[in-house]
């Protein structure tokens, strides 16, 4: 689940990105697609709760420094 939802951050995929992301995908068995119910449950309460804390983890942080110095 870590990586998973380290991937999303990496990729900047915002929940509503992510679920239409796993709308389009084509799960093979049912135990994928129950896990990848499980991911967008875990990846949107993972960034309510950095935004209810104040935090940032460090795809944000890279996030945030991409948008302040954009490359030119």
């Amino acid at each position: 689940m870590k990586q998973f939802i380290q991937r999303a951050r990496k990729q900047k995929l915002s929940v509503e990105d992510l679920g239409r992301t796993i709308e389009t995908y084509s799960t093979e068995t049912e135990v994928e697609a129950q896990f990848l119910d499980l991911c967008i449950l875990f990846y949107r309460g993972y960034l309510s709760s950095l935004e209810h804390e104040g935090k940032e983890d460090f795809d944000g942080l890279l996030q945030r420094a991409s948008y302040q110095f954009p490359m030119r």
